[in-house]
């Protein structure tokens, strides 16, 4: 029997060898699919090879975008949310202005490579109940109906809605109250997975229809809410969002009326599952035109980073992918000036609870922490004490004690938030740049009040 003539490389160069350039791009795109955003950011920078453009596009942005997508549909699956829900790309105009994105904790997941379940942190019981941390995404004004449709149409229903800045209840950070820096948010809104029809939201009253959920009926509560203004306002009657009632006045702007595209009726509404929120909607005001402006009341770079279903954009990457950050640098001056009164002086009041558990940060020192009353001195020598450049306060929410109503917690409330999500941040390992000394003192000091409005 003869031999079969022995193969030699040189017989399969021609073949298999013929593009290498083609060969590297496609191999550096398989490994970016297994390797995190961090490790391809740095896989890219070690060979200029890399970034050879194909097509006009560098070698390592295709690398990187293949990493950086597979690392956000880790995050979506975590949360029970589909990818189509998110996928915004034909909501992007001609000149490339996003109508939609998804931005905040949910881009930093994508961007370290990793998903946080709400436990990385002491005391993350009172910032996401159940381990639960929500989906942030940011659209225009205009193209709010479309994301909605998108959203309820796969698997989503809207569970709750949260009013703007010149709504009286209670601030949970979201923007500066008060403060003349630029807030271009009109209102939130909350989705909820959709559950199965049938599904009992009294466990202990199982037999009562009206306790069980019907997507007939949420469709048509939905509907109900896009007729006239007194109608809307009918159907979210009882809203609760953190335990106040929400009402949005868009008597002279009708466009701000919650309904869904024009083009279909994939929207549902249904109060009773705001407790199983998992995304915000940030409805913008109507002079927006961009979603981006929108990430101006982000208070740390990284938060910043976006996704619009075409494009991935990463603020300082060079620190981004070492899970490094800087903060507003605005934001960083209000914080100063109050942290630097508000320690000049020790808290008077204790902290008092049986349950060692629910508040450690305070107990594990001597359980004493500011209350809005004295954390209101600080913030009175912020107002009164603008530097060059900082903006000025708006006289509107400029307090005047009166003797009897406290002061208000919205300015607490919003200085307490910007302490504590530094906490969340450094414990789920992202460091923060610049940062005076004694804001882990504050931090340790300060708590948001749940209680007192």
């Amino acid at each position: 029997m003869a031999r079969r003539p022995r193969r030699t490389c040189a017989s399969y160069a021609q073949k298999y060898h013929s593009a290498p350039a083609g060969t590297m791009a496609h191999c550096l795109r398989t490994l970016a699919g297994f390797l995190r955003p961090p490790q391809t950011y740095g896989l890219c920078l070690t060979s200029k090879a890399f970034h050879a453009k194909e097509n006009g596009v560098p070698r390592a942005t295709r690398a990187l975008r293949v990493s950086l997508e597979r690392s956000l549909a880790r995050v979506l699956k975590a949360r029970g949310v589909s990818p189509e829900a998110v996928d915004f790309k034909a909501l992007v105009d001609a000149d490339g202005r996003p109508g939609a994105l998804i931005a905040g904790s949910t881009m930093v997941q994508c961007v370290l490579g990793t998903v946080w379940t709400g436990e990385e942190h002491r005391g993350a019981e009172r910032h996401h109940p159940e381990g639960k941390i929500d989906l942030d995404i940011f659209t225009t004004a205009a193209a709010a109906p479309g994301v909605r449709s998108r959203l309820c149409g796969r698997g989503l229903t809207l569970s709750t809605v949260q009013c703007g800045p010149a709504c009286m209840y209670r601030d949970l950070g979201a923007d500066l109250m008060g403060k003349a820096m630029d807030c271009y948010v009109h209102h939130t809104e909350g989705y909820s997975l959709t559950p199965e029809e049938g599904y009992c939201f009294d466990p202990y009253d199982s037999d009562n229809e009206d306790e069980m959920f019907s997507l007939a009926d949420a469709t048509a509560w939905a509907a109900g809410a896009t007729r006239d203004m007194e109608t809307r306002n009918a159907s979210f009657s009882g809203l609760e969002s953190e335990g106040r009632y929400g009402y949005i006045e868009d008597w002279n702007a009708p466009e701000y009326r919650i309904r869904a595209a024009a083009d279909t009726d994939a929207f549902s509404y249904d109060r009773r599952l705001d407790e199983e929120k998992i995304i915000d909607l940030v409805i913008a005001n109507t002079n927006v035109a961009d979603a981006r402006t929108l990430l101006a009341s982000c208070d740390l770079n990284i938060s910043k980073a976006s996704w619009d279903g075409r494009v991935f954009r990463i603020p300082d990457p060079h620190r981004s992918f070492r899970s490094e950050t800087r903060m507003d640098p605005r934001r960083l001056e209000l914080m100063s000036a109050f942290a630097d009164k508000l320690l000049e002086k020790p808290p008077a009041r204790r902290y008092e609870s049986d349950d060692e558990t629910v508040l450690p940060r305070f107990l594990e020192r001597d359980g004493r922490f500011y209350t809005e009353r004295e954390t209101w001195d600080a913030i009175s020598h912020v107002f009164e004490t603008p530097r060059e450049g900082q903006p000025k306060w708006d006289a509107e929410y400029i307090y005047e004690p009166s003797g009897y109503l406290p002061p208000p917690m919205m300015h607490h409330n919003w200085f307490a938030k910007l302490f504590l999500r530094q906490e969340k941040y450094k414990a789920r390992g992202v460091r923060l740049l610049d940062v005076p000394q004694n804001f882990a003192t504050v931090v340790g000091r300060i708590e948001i009040d749940l209680d007192t409005y």
